[in-house]
């Protein structure tokens, strides 16, 4: 039952008495609240960088390499965390490394998939996704290194229960959590290392 469907069926005004509505009115908010964890949705302030110089927001980014055995997800990775930056529009991707102020590197070390919930036959029917990748961000003048660090992102599964995926949509799923994170500590690291054109704190929007 969804939760349009669940605060349909508590509707107050279908009911008697303001006792077992107000208990209804506080079903629907615990309902919505457990809902709302159980989905695993993360909320992420969104930063403009718009107040820097555009000249120092100027970025490259390197194929992602692959330590993992799942061929080509460096690849797909590759592609999502430059759909993501770009989307973001916090920095110019720049076509060659000479033109960018950062150069990004990646490199996939974990990719695990694992059994959660299991039938009577010990088989699972449920996994989990995990993904790994370590980000190193050099600056382009005598290439200092920036930082090096690294980040993961995991989901839950199933091709056989409840709400059914692939183990490819959930890749997709976990790589685009994976890219969300790589850019957010890039965001980080420069607003930590750079100053304002007007001297004054980045806005963040929520």
């Amino acid at each position: 039952m969804s939760a349009f469907a669940c605060i349909h069926w508590m509707n107050p005004s279908q009911n008697v008495g303001g006792r077992w509505t107000r208990r209804r009115l506080v079903g629907v908010a615990l309902l919505a609240i457990c809902m709302i964890q159980a989905s695993g949705c993360a909320y992420f302030a969104r930063v403009d960088l718009s107040e820097y110089a555009p000249a120092e927001r100027t970025l490259f980014l390197h194929n992602f390499t692959n330590q993992s055995f799942q061929p080509d997800v460096n690849v797909e990775l590759t592609e999502i965390v430059r759909r993501e930056i770009a989307r973001r529009e916090n920095f110019a991707l720049m076509k060659t490394r000479d033109e960018a102020r950062l150069w990004v590197y990646g490199e996939i070390s974990v990719y695990r998939k694992s059994g959660r919930m299991f039938d009577n036959l010990r088989t699972p029917t449920r996994f989990e996704l995990l993904v790994a990748a370590r980000i190193k961000v050099r600056e382009k003048p005598g290439e200092n290194l920036w930082f090096s660090r690294e980040v993961s992102a995991r989901v839950e599964y199933s091709e056989r229960e409840g709400f059914l995926e692939s183990e490819f949509e959930a890749r997709q799923r976990v790589l685009r959590q994976l890219a969300q994170r790589v850019s957010n500590v890039i965001e980080t690291e420069f607003l930590n290392r750079s100053t304002p054109v007007t001297g004054e704190e980045p806005n963040t929007l929520q």
